[in-house]
């Protein structure tokens, strides 16, 4: 499981996943072959976060091709994505919790049971693997992620906060809020008291892996949370442009579908560049040289075509006030950002899916044809 930061490599993905991948998606998903062996899965995660794939665009092609119902796992998995997003939006205070919690917990970090989980030395060998595989690959499974959040919760009963950040700081597809809220999920925080069991005859069905029983924990009794999370109203309609001075293009906007719209209207376009001193979880190597190898195939890319240039976060100061730019979802972006009032625009999927997430995903789920229907692109 190579994954190539490039606009291309992420079209090749989509492709032979489309043609050979798809069929078999809704029979195969939960296994996990290991990182040699991934056709079951699309392996676009990566390109998704960066905002290289067109989700409606690629539901649309997966219905084209199969059908909606034959086509309706994977093109769910596609609009949980979108759901976390709007979830978060709408309770920006869950990042805020978690950003403090991990400060709170800066000294647990020396604690010798979470230096042996992060380093794969407990006594669960699976888990050891996957630690390993999560720091080789920057790439788990997604059912391995369950069972990998469940093992680190209730058996070696470590904070889900730290769990969190060690899987933001290693995976390239690294989502704020798809990683937050679905840890949040297997603890039993997000739906109230409904936390995840990894067991071992599951672990065992769906994977190679191998593990005693007796070594996991049986109390799954949810972690409980003192503060509400209420929701907050916004309007995720993009704002009436008046000044095309400078478009500002964040992490998760590389091949935002929406950029041509706006682009060619502005004098200058800026990629802008987070670094890990402004990052609240710090990021692995690896994954940092991914982000910076997309933003150079970026501006590459687009360089012929735009006055375009990189810059660094921190170098966003009051010249920028008043600039526009692709909205960059709650996290430390957009904290850092916020004071400089930038017209945010949003794409027209947000737009559309993000006042939807008020609750459950299943709640949400009704609407993605309908979603798919007004935003697909015209034939």
């Amino acid at each position: 499981m190579i994954f190539i930061p490039t606009y291309q490599e992420a079209i090749n993905r989509k492709n032979k996943f489309l043609n050979s991948g798809l069929s078999e998606y809704s029979k195969s998903r939960n296994y996990d072959y290991g990182p040699e062996e991934r056709e079951n899965v699309s392996g676009l995660s990566p390109y998704i976060t960066h905002g290289l794939i067109d989700i409606v665009g690629l539901a649309q092609e997966c219905i084209d091709l199969f059908g909606e119902k034959r086509a309706e796992k994977y093109i769910a998995e596609l609009f949980w994505g979108v759901y976390w997003k709007g979830y978060l939006e709408l309770r920006p205070s869950i990042w805020t919790s978690f950003k403090n919690d991990l400060e709170n917990l800066r000294d647990y970090q020396n604690e010798e049971l979470y230096l042996k989980a992060i380093n794969g030395e407990t006594n669960i060998s699976c888990f050891n693997d996957w630690v390993k595989e999560l720091r080789e690959y920057n790439y788990l499974h997604n059912h391995t992620r369950m069972w990998f959040a469940s093992i680190w919760i209730f058996t070696l009963k470590l904070p889900w906060q730290l769990g969190a950040a060690f899987f933001m700081k290693h995976l390239y597809d690294g989502d704020l809020a798809s990683n937050t809220l679905s840890w949040r999920w297997v603890a039993g925080i997000h739906t109230i008291n409904k936390a995840y069991f990894a067991s071992a005859e599951n672990i065992k069905k769906y994977s190679s892996k191998i593990v005693e029983k007796s070594l996991l924990s049986s109390d799954y009794r949810s972690i409980s949370e003192d503060i509400k999370h209420e929701i907050i109203t916004k309007n995720f309609d993009s704002p009436v442009i008046n000044n095309y001075e400078i478009l500002l293009v964040f992490e998760n906007s590389f091949g935002l579908k929406e950029f041509n719209d706006y682009a060619s209207k502005f004098k200058e376009i800026y990629v802008v560049n987070l670094g890990n001193e402004l990052r609240s979880i710090k990021l692995d190597k690896k994954v940092i040289n991914f982000k910076r190898r997309l933003e150079g195939d970026f501006v590459n890319r687009l360089s012929d075509t735009y006055k375009i240039k990189l810059i660094n976060l921190n170098e966003l100061d009051n010249r920028f006030s008043g600039a526009s730019a692709f909205y960059p979802n709650t996290g430390d972006i957009f904290d850092y950002t916020k004071e400089l009032d930038l017209n945010y625009i949003y794409s027209n999927i947000d737009t559309l899916c993000w006042g939807k997430c008020k609750a459950g995903f299943f709640g949400f789920k009704k609407f993605i044809s309908e979603i798919i229907d007004e935003l697909k692109p015209v034939s």
